[in-house]
């Protein structure tokens, strides 16, 4: 009889090809709809953009790199990518400060006023994109919307948000992180209650302030938390703005208002520009991997685990 180890019986070649396949096999159900519905429309976008293509018309004629070269000295492209980076970084500011600040306000109100008061602060998350660009429409109307005359009765005189360069980006941000603040205020929610309560016992038994509490034990914990909601809301930033865009602004007043993911949409769908498209999904893809990478390099190292 062939032995393995010493006393232990060797497992037929079978038996062990089939046990170095099981763990593939639990992951196949979640694997195969991402390769369909993620890395083969990837591969597909990549192809396409080597061709000069309408979408609609049967030929189809190689240009090899003709459409990346023209991206890149086309000036709408350069203004979609600062857009892009304004997007963001005004989404930043509002989904990260306000919710953080909700969040330990909230952790601080105990008994049924708690989920009460979440519910309030979510409730904009469920709504549609499409519907709360709409009801912004009205708020931001500026002869009788309600924004301009709260500013009229503090003596301010309010602009033309959607149709005034200068402020159209800070509208469409402003329409985001509200819908945006309920769902990472449910997200810091999560990670402060995951703070055990001891440490702030002893920080009480010790004097501590609530600002001290904040310093030296929330926010150092809730950085997990944070690094998860800044890369996520870099990533969805070009997203999230595409429907307020496409109802509100088309784009402008003079594309000010236009950001990368339109300008894709554009491309694709009103110029039909399959090619370009294709070449400005992919510069895209690479652009966001590449700060997420970079964020990943430079802020996991302050993010502390409780360890």
């Amino acid at each position: 009889m062939v032995t393995g180890a010493i006393g232990t019986p060797a497992r037929p070649a079978s038996a062990r090809w089939r046990r170095r396949c099981e763990p593939y096999l639990y992951i196949l159900p979640a694997f195969l709809p991402l390769v369909v519905f993620t890395y083969w429309p990837l591969a597909r976008s990549l192809e396409l953009s080597l061709f000069d293509w309408n979408m609609v018309s049967a030929d189809r004629r190689w240009v090899g790199a003709a459409n990346y070269t023209a991206l890149l000295a086309a000036a709408d492209f350069w203004l979609a990518v600062w857009n892009t980076g304004l997007y963001i970084v005004g989404l930043l500011l509002l989904t990260l400060v306000l919710p953080l600040g909700l969040g330990v306000l909230l952790n601080r109100v105990g008994g049924r006023l708690q989920p009460v008061y979440k519910a309030i602060f979510f409730s904009p998350a469920v709504v549609s994109f499409a519907v709360a660009a709409i009801t912004w429409l009205w708020i931001f109307n500026p002869i009788n919307g309600v924004l301009n005359q709260a500013l009229g009765d503090l003596g301010v005189t309010g602009p033309a948000w959607l149709n005034q360069p200068g402020w159209v980006i800070w509208a469409i941000t402003l329409i985001c992180a509200w819908k945006l603040t309920g769902y990472n205020l449910v997200i810091f929610s999560a990670g402060l209650a995951g703070i055990p309560s001891e440490y702030y016992e002893a920080a009480d038994m010790d004097g501590a302030s609530a600002f001290q509490q904040f310093r030296h034990i929330s926010w150092p914990l809730l950085t997990p938390t944070t690094f998860f909601v800044v890369v996520t809301t870099v990533i969805y930033a070009g997203q999230y703005t595409l429907v307020p865009i496409q109802i509100l602004t088309q784009g402008g007043p003079n594309k000010a208002s236009t950001n990368v993911v339109y300008l894709i949409y554009q491309y694709g769908f009103q110029f039909f520009e399959t090619g370009r498209a294709s070449a400005l999904a992919t510069v895209v893809f690479l652009m966001f991997l590449g700060v997420t990478l970079l964020q990943q390099r430079f802020l996991e190292r302050y993010v502390h685990y409780d360890r």
